[in-house]
């Protein structure tokens, strides 16, 4: 199995994009009418930082991603977004599998399927390439303010 293939979904990469623009457009929105100065930027990291509808990633990289942690391994490196949303999905699943005494596979794609992320696990630069590659859906926009 070809690994890069294992741990990339498509799929789940274009939902949490599509929900971080329709969530940016929102929130610049709103600051736009509230007078905030430097909408753009402040609306981009409200965002980032104030939560995602979910976690976007597959169940068998979490899971891979949950057994490294268990043997001591990191998924990633240290200091990426990706590690604090390890962290939070193995926590949770931590205190679901001691708290109800669920197993792993249970509490893991309940975590996946019902949980909320407490942010989007992406950098602020990632986070601005993606709402300027959307910039063909926005109309009087100016990207040269993110």
């Amino acid at each position: 199995m070809n690994s890069r293939k294992f741990y990339y979904n498509t799929e789940l990469r274009k939902r949490r994009n599509r929900q971080l623009v329709d969530m940016y457009r929102e929130a610049l929105s709103i600051m736009r009418a509230r007078g905030v100065t430097n909408p753009h930027t402040k609306a981009l990291r409200w965002v980032v930082y104030n939560g995602s509808p979910a976690y976007h990633v597959s169940y068998e990289r979490a899971y891979a991603a949950l057994t490294m942690m268990d043997m001591g391994q990191l998924p990633c490196r240290e200091g990426k977004p990706a590690l604090e949303m390890w962290r939070e999905i193995w926590a949770k699943v931590k205190a679901m599998q001691q708290g109800i005494g669920v197993s792993r596979a249970a509490a893991l794609d309940y975590v996946l399927r019902n949980c909320r992320a407490s942010r989007f696990f992406i950098s602020m630069r990632n986070a601005r390439d993606i709402v300027r590659s959307a910039k063909s859906n926005v109309v009087n926009f100016d990207f040269s303010a993110l």
